[in-house]
């Protein structure tokens, strides 16, 4: 079987064109040794708005460039400046092969859902570098961008579903019976919409299986709800109860963010390297006053340096106001850990003084409320959310809910703490 065009390049460069991708490799080669790294980095921004290419082109790991342009005012400068650059080249690019189809290097697969993402990701950026450009107000800038943004995004929907209506795709998928949206529209779909549906449960494969592995299976999960949805593959809509559900996570979902005012990296360490997940989430306030999720960064079984590595991406990425961290597990060592990744975090540690689920209550309120925004999917997130029941039980998937906690520190910190929006405010 011939392999896939794709399987060799880096996620990064798939939002590029041949002949960006090719001037990666070409720079990458002549990088040379790390003093020499900033051209590289520069010309690769330039023509691409993607800091992890320019990065790796330059031979450099993506946090170090963050770390010089906090500390040279030249090089933020040149940054800014080739960042918009690459803008215009990435938002242009993407408008044409909307419009037009696949260019002349065809060849190349463009992803179209990245570029989006990477235009969203840097618009903030652009909006400040336009504006100071331009002579123009940063707020007009901003508004004009995300419209755009808003624009490309339905071009993007509508070309998807004028491909699959032109042609006749097959697609084979196995998965544990979520009920995410997803899922559930297509299994009430049924054959009629062109789905068809099997089923099976553990139990069916006992003769390829070891006795005392379906022994144990029966005796931890056999009469819980995670058993029948992962051991008979049901399908198990809500938990009645839940201070989360389905429906409530659905309602509240947007497709992208508005600028926002201050931005969170709430982080729950876990207790060991080889123990459970680091929950890792990013929130943001915007200046209607609501809250939005806008990335899951959690990592699992990670040691302390590779955990609070991605800690202080998730911070650089998303241009972080605070990053707020549970100290219950040791709060020196969390500290030194963190500040180890990156010195100049501007951290915060809490201490959790009830439980998880306790924690979680006065959130889940704020979403019944229509005070938080999911800004796109977070499917293992919103699982753990939906498993959080009152009283302090838990019964989603996993034994701790990692990503959901450090969800709700998150929004705590903008919506409940001291320093957020009242609890109580007149419209």
């Amino acid at each position: 079987m011939a392999k896939p065009t794709q399987s060799k390049r880096a996620p990064a460069e798939r939002a590029m064109t041949s002949a960006a991708v090719a001037s990666v490799r070409r720079v990458r080669k002549r990088a040379g040794p790390k003093r020499n790294w900033e051209p590289a980095f520069l010309l690769v921004l330039a023509q691409t708005s993607n800091v992890s290419a320019a990065a790796s082109a330059a031979g450099v790991q993506p946090s170090y460039p963050y770390k010089v342009k906090r500390d040279d005012s030249r090089f933020a400068q040149a940054w800014r400046e080739a960042l918009c650059e690459g803008y215009d080249n990435l938002e242009l690019e993407l408008l044409h092969r909307l419009r037009f189809g696949e260019t002349k290097d065809g060849d190349a697969k463009f992803d179209n859902a990245n570029a989006l993402r990477l235009l969203t990701q840097h618009r903030e950026t652009v909006a400040r570098q336009r504006a100071i450009r331009e002579n123009a107000d940063v707020a007009q800038v901003r508004a004009s961008i995300h419209a755009k943004l808003l624009e490309l995004r339905d071009q993007v929907l509508a070309r998807r579903k004028a491909e699959q209506e032109n042609a006749d795709p097959r697609l084979v998928a196995t998965t544990t019976p979520r009920p995410v949206p997803l899922v559930t529209r297509m299994i009430a779909e049924g054959e009629g919409g062109g789905v068809v549906l099997t089923r099976g449960s553990t139990f069916d494969n006992a003769q390829n299986l070891p006795a005392r592995f379906i022994a144990a299976m029966r005796r931890t999960f056999g009469r819980t709800l995670l058993g029948r949805q992962e051991l008979h593959g049901e399908m198990i809509e809500d938990l009645a109860g839940a201070l989360w559900s389905r429906a409530l996570i659905e309602g509240a979902r947007e497709a992208v963010a508005p600028p926002c005012t201050r931005v969170v990296v709430a982080v729950d360490p876990p207790a060991s390297a080889h123990g459970d997940a680091c929950g890792i989430v990013v929130c943001g306030l915007g200046d209607d006053r609501i809250a939005r999720v806008l990335a899951d960064c959690s990592v699992e079984r990670a040691s302390p340096e590779r955990w609070a590595r991605a800690v202080a991406d998730a911070a650089h990425a998303w241009s972080a106001d605070r990053v707020v961290a549970e100290a219950n597990q040791g709060g020196a060592m969390v500290e030194a850990v963190l500040r180890a990744a990156e010195a100049s975090l501007p951290l915060r540690l809490v201490h959790a003084s009830r439980g998880k689920t306790a924690r979680a209550e006065p959130v889940a309120a704020l979403y019944e409320a229509g005070r938080v925004r999911h800004a796109g999917m977070f499917p293992r997130l919103e699982d753990e959310l939906c498993g959080l029941m009152p009283g302090g039980d838990y019964q989603g998937p996993g034994r701790s809910p990692d990503r959901a906690d450090a969800c709700v520190w998150a929004l705590t910190e903008l919506m409940l703490g001291r320093a957020g929006e009242p609890r109580i405010w007149f419209d």
